[in-house]
């Protein structure tokens, strides 16, 4: 679609000095400039694509969920101090990522990393309010990462105990293996480099339109 329109249009707002931007001439100014909008879109979405499927393995995250009973023989440990204040539940989180337990979680599955390596693919979550733990694991071996959060999570029920003084946690939920990846897959950043790369060149247009249009107001002597 011909822009020359707009700029008739535009005529007399100059003349006066005033800048009246109407939506539909730059809508009109867009359309005209499709087919570089669409060219800077498909480069977006092969860069990012690339990317994503050259640099990054796929990931998979898998969680038990354990039940956290707040319950001692300590009569230091009461329920109203421990439910209050999350006291055991921030222990329990702890705990599960302590060194000792973790080191005993690598020689039970026969891993081959250390504890920090361990550590930096655990996540403990304890929703508000809840006395459940979510253990879960990402990695890119989906059998392994539901491995390792069952074992957390039987560590749990032995190791806690036997620390805080209190009743074992029960597993309420194992972990299953995964078959969905956990971070996006190269498609879907494809398709979000498509978009990116569209608003970019969208963005480029507009201020070269305004310029071109409206630059000359900026310009003007000041009475």
């Amino acid at each position: 679609m011909d822009s020359q329109h707009s700029k008739q249009s535009l005529t007399s707002s100059h003349q006066e000095g005033k800048m009246e931007i109407n939506p539909l001439e730059i809508l009109y100014f867009l359309w005209d400039h499709l087919w570089q909008i669409g060219l800077f879109a498909l480069l977006g979405a092969i860069v990012c694509f690339g990317y994503d499927y050259f640099n990054f393995s796929p990931q998979y995250t898998a969680a038990a969920k354990v039940y956290v009973t707040p319950v001692s023989s300590d009569p230091m440990y009461n329920e109203s101090t421990l439910s209050s204040g999350g006291t055991l539940i921030s222990d329990c989180k702890e705990l599960l990522l302590t060194r000792p337990v973790l080191e005993q979680a690598i020689v039970a599955l026969g891993l081959e990393m250390d504890a920090q390596e361990l550590a930096g693919m655990v996540e403990i979550m304890a929703p508000s309010g809840s006395r459940l733990l979510f253990i879960k694991v990402t990695g890119g071996d989906p059998v392994q990462v539901a491995d390792i959060a069952n074992q957390l999570a039987f560590l749990a029920e032995t190791e806690i105990p036997s620390i805080t003084n209190t009743q074992a946690p029960q597993v309420v939920e194992p972990a299953l293996v995964p078959e969905i990846q956990s971070r996006p897959a190269s498609v879907q950043k494809g398709i979000m480099g498509a978009a990116q790369g569209g608003i970019l060149w969208c963005t480029v247009l507009l201020i070269w339109y305004f310029w071109k249009e409206y630059g000359y107001l900026l310009k003007r002597p000041q009475n």
